[in-house]
């Protein structure tokens, strides 16, 4: 009896072991997937306001030298 029920009890905590690799598994796997697309997205905006800013730069670069040619 003993026996047996210590045999039962090896079995279920290599059976939770196994299904708690599992989680980790895919809970990592979800972590990495959204850090993934969290960082493309910092970079897709960081690009834009570099665009941003260098189109600003351009447009007050045009406007100095138009006011400049009048002068």
């Amino acid at each position: 009896g003993d026996h047996r029920d210590l045999h039962l009890s090896l079995r279920r905590q290599r059976q939770m072991c196994i299904r708690d690799r599992i989680v980790i598994v895919i809970v990592i796997v979800i972590v990495v997937v959204i850090v993934t697309v969290i960082v493309i997205w910092l970079v897709i905006v960081i690009v834009l306001v570099i665009m941003l800013v260098i189109m600003i730069v351009i447009v007050i670069m045009l406007v100095l030298l138009i006011v400049c040619k009048q002068g």
